[in-house]
């Protein structure tokens, strides 16, 4: 597959995954079907209740927060799964736009992760 697309200067006007010439379209439909990834989002949020996060500072916290309520919202537009095609086209859409404003914001510390950080 291909990412095909118009950018023109600051802009993405257009933008879609294209199957190669020797790649069937039916099949990679079915695939489509099937090769659902989970909105990271929610995984998050299972962590954070763990208190997989609490080392962060509540500044830090909120920057990462931020982050993955971006990639919910304009991704996943706050779908449980989408497929990983779709995915993948809507990533590339948004860091082409330039529009990661939420992401900005200085990484959380340094932090070296526990054990149970390791295991997720």
């Amino acid at each position: 597959m291909r990412f095909d697309y118009i950018y023109d200067g600051d802009e993405l006007s257009w933008s879609q995954l294209q199957p190669e010439e020797n790649e069937d379209p039916d099949e990679l439909y079915r695939y489509s079907r099937v090769l659902l990834v989970e909105n990271p989002a929610l995984f998050f949020t299972e962590k954070a209740k763990k208190g997989v996060f609490n080392y962060l500072s509540d500044e830090e916290y909120d920057v990462v927060l931020q982050r993955f309520k971006l990639i919910s919202e304009r991704i996943f537009c706050k779908k449980p799964r989408i497929n990983i095609f779709k995915a993948f086209d809507l990533m590339m859409k948004l860091v082409l736009s330039g529009d990661l404003s939420a992401t900005a914001g200085e990484e959380p510390s340094g932090h070296q992760p526990g054990p149970e950080e390791k295991l997720t």
